[in-house]
């Protein structure tokens, strides 16, 4: 049987760790035996891994306390390949193969793009992460990027060997995803529609996400034609959110019910979805909407966007942190929507099986 070890820490409900479940899935319908070296076992994601995964929790929930424990591991059962999920997972997976002095492979796997995300961290914390990169990513065998623009940040970043660069998209299309689109709403927008076109975004409400352009873009369509918005999602920045919101006098029109475990069947009774991010690594939640047939449109960020669409082959890519422009590319899609089977065919190379073989293939396994 295949062998594969992978260290990840589940830190809560992102993306990084809903694409895991689908990867382990994938890789245990190909037979392969998987030791998941836990660091943090947050959930909902960490409840959701199969029981045939062989889970082994590494410590208290820190990285930086985790090192003996993987060094341990290494030299007890020496595995041919490590696949260490996320910057901290590949730094302690590099430092402890050379503590540990065994010959496993190691190969990273990253999911943002470091330069954009770092402009709006303190310098010292720039500093360090980069510095980290410039000296530790060359000393992977390899860094499998969910993009190509990630893998290109990282190459410009580090300097290292493009050849031991790969790009293997977010495995995102499932059985489970059709079968969980197709479950009821709990909202009367779009369990009792009236005719009026129902917009849904989905992410953190974080900076990164930048709700407040897309929040300005809907009340400059909301002069046009009625419609509603409703942005799925937790975090910091809501109260922020509902007072614009109450300025722009659209409260009656936009709706926050919260983080939603099963965000596809409002995607797929939607009229369009909205990615209005500042920076990405994939654009996970585009990449879903367009897999339950909705009609997207995305900010052109770094990075996923333009290539989940294909240079607005599949949805229209506007300029970031302009509303004026996000409004009308909006207006555009309502008016004329891509079909639900062309932008579902667009997705077949996001499937969990076809991204579960280029892992295969990347991994030697």
């Amino acid at each position: 049987m295949k062998k594969l070890t992978i260290l990840i820490s589940f830190s809560g409900d992102g993306g990084v760790e809903k694409m895991m479940i689908n990867l382990l899935r994938g890789l245990i319908s190909q037979g392969v035996d998987i030791d998941l070296l836990v660091i943090k076992d947050r959930p909902p994601y960490f409840a959701r891994v199969p029981e045939a995964v062989n889970v082994i929790k590494l410590g208290p929930g820190s990285a930086a306390l985790c090192k003996k424990p993987l060094v341990n591991y290494l030299k007890t059962h020496q595995p041919e390949v490590l696949l260490a999920a996320k910057h901290r997972a590949l730094k302690l997976a590099i430092q402890a193969k050379q503590a540990s002095e065994v010959n496993t492979r190691i190969v990273g796997q990253i999911h943002s793009h470091t330069s954009e995300s770092l402009k709006h961290k303190l310098w010292i914390k720039r500093v360090i992460w980069l510095a980290s990169m410039r000296k530790l990513y060359p000393r992977a065998d390899s860094i499998i990027s969910v993009s190509q623009g990630v893998a290109d940040d990282i190459q410009r970043i580090t300097r290292m060997d493009p050849h031991k660069l790969a790009v293997i998209y977010n495995p995102v299309v499932s059985d489970e995803l059709t079968s969980l689109a197709n479950q009821p709403v709990d909202h009367p927008w779009l369990n009792q529609p009236d005719g009026t076109a129902v917009i849904v975004a989905a992410g953190r409400f974080y900076l990164q996400k930048d709700f407040i352009t897309l929040i300005k873009a809907f009340s400059l369509l909301s002069n046009q034609r009625p419609c509603r918005l409703i942005i799925l999602g937790k975090g910091k920045l809501l109260g922020v959110y509902q007072a614009l919101s109450k300025k722009l006098g659209i409260s009656d029109d936009i709706s926050f019910p919260g983080f939603i475990q099963n965000p596809y069947s409002y995607m797929a009774r939607a009229q369009l979805f909205v990615l209005s991010s500042a920076w990405e690594g994939f654009g996970l939640v585009l990449a879903e909407a367009m897999a339950v047939g909705t009609p997207v449109v995305s900010t052109n960020c770094k990075s996923g966007p333009s290539e989940i669409l294909m240079d607005n082959q599949f949805g229209k890519l506007t300029t970031v942190g302009d509303a004026q422009a996000l409004a009308t590319a909006m207006a555009e899609t309502l008016d004329n929507p891509q079909s639900k089977s062309l932008l579902q065919q667009a997705c077949e190379r996001f499937t969990i099986a076809h991204c579960t073989k280029q892992y295969i293939e990347q991994l030697h396994l």
